[in-house]
């Protein structure tokens, strides 16, 4: 039976132990993360697991969490702050991971942000980016 707001307490300690295929450990990870209170305790166990390994990895490199132990088989960290719903560009681990656009791309993004009100203005709202 879910608690009234009011009365609701964040957990000091989470622990994503179900499924560990792909999306559930990230979708639990953050779930799990939100509910968690600053100053309280994640671990995540089997580390073999890629996306267990992926989650641990992103917690060591975000400045939202201070890994205390980090082995073959276990991460514990602690959430130091909320950080998981910033932009990207602000998670160290996704944008050393991320690929670099190349200046073509990058400039025909940036007209199609700025030139979006003229663009609907004049009914060409459907223009796409180009692939490489």
């Amino acid at each position: 039976m879910l608690q009234p707001v009011e009365t609701y307490t964040a957990p000091d300690s989470v622990h994503p132990d179900g499924c560990h295929g792909f999306p559930s450990m990230f979708v639990d990870f953050y779930y799990g993360s939100r509910a968690l209170k600053v100053g309280g305790t994640l671990m995540v166990d089997d580390l073999h697991i890629y996306t267990c390994l992926m989650t641990a990895k992103f917690m060591q490199k975000d400045p939202g969490w201070n890994m205390e132990l980090m082995t073959r088989r276990i991460a514990i960290a602690t959430k130091i702050s909320d950080t998981l719903d910033g932009e990207w560009t602000n998670q160290p681990f996704v944008v050393k991971r991320s690929a670099k656009p190349d200046f073509l791309s990058q400039a025909w993004y940036s007209f199609l942000i700025s030139s979006k009100p003229l663009r609907s203005r004049l009914g060409l709202s459907g223009l796409r980016r180009p692939k490489n």
